[in-house]
């Protein structure tokens, strides 16, 4: 999970979760759009994917974030050493 404090339309404080399968949605995205010229379409192909699922293992935690002592989310930087070893 990606975690940003932002301000909402009344300026008051919000948290803005980003599922880290969302963030490597994105990585695909983008990685769609660079050209690779003189290679074979099939290992584009495969790039693409692996860009794509390159987060799948973060799945179960982003649909049940985890809260730090104040409450707050905690994002995949700020998480303790043993979660982020099962999940890596």
């Amino acid at each position: 999970m990606i975690c940003r404090e932002m301000p909402d339309d009344a300026g008051q404080p919000r948290w803005e979760l980003i599922p880290q399968s969302e963030h490597a949605r994105l990585a695909a995205d983008l990685a769609s759009a660079w050209r690779l010229p003189n290679h074979d379409p099939g290992v584009r192909d495969e790039l693409l994917w692996v860009a794509a699922h390159h987060d799948d293992g973060w799945v179960n935690w982003d649909h049940r974030p985890c809260l730090d002592d104040r409450g707050q989310p905690r994002g995949f930087r700020d998480m303790r050493s043993e979660d982020s070893w099962r999940i890596w």
